[in-house]
């Protein structure tokens, strides 16, 4: 008989306890500056370009795509391609292949 009311008291007294711990989020989120709101900081830009390192159309297509970048851009991504396809687990001679392109490019730009 004693667990049950111990056990109705317990449900009695939850729902106070989730009122509490929703009061105390509500009035951190009011005082908090405005010096760390991620909306006045200015986000990176997401670059949406087909890039691909599988084999040597691809590589060239990619070039292609890259180049309305900046220089210092274009070879961020170059270089991304070009570590993607020397350190994949299963590479393949096409991606042989779009390595020698991409570092052919590399060292012309």
């Amino acid at each position: 008989m004693r667990s049950r009311q111990r056990s109705k008291e317990l449900r009695s007294l939850q729902p106070s306890l989730k009122s509490k711990q929703k009061s105390k989020s509500r009035s951190r989120s009011r005082s908090r500056s405005n010096l760390f709101d991620n909306r006045s900081i200015v986000t990176k830009k997401k670059y949406n370009v087909k890039l691909g390192y599988s084999d040597s159309q691809k590589a060239l297509h990619t070039i292609k795509n890259v180049k309305k970048f900046d220089v210092s851009v274009q070879r961020q991504l170059i270089n991304s391609m070009i570590n993607r396809a020397k350190y994949n687990k299963n590479q393949t001679s096409g991606m042989r292949d779009a390595i020698k392109i991409y570092t052919k490019w590399m060292k012309e730009n």
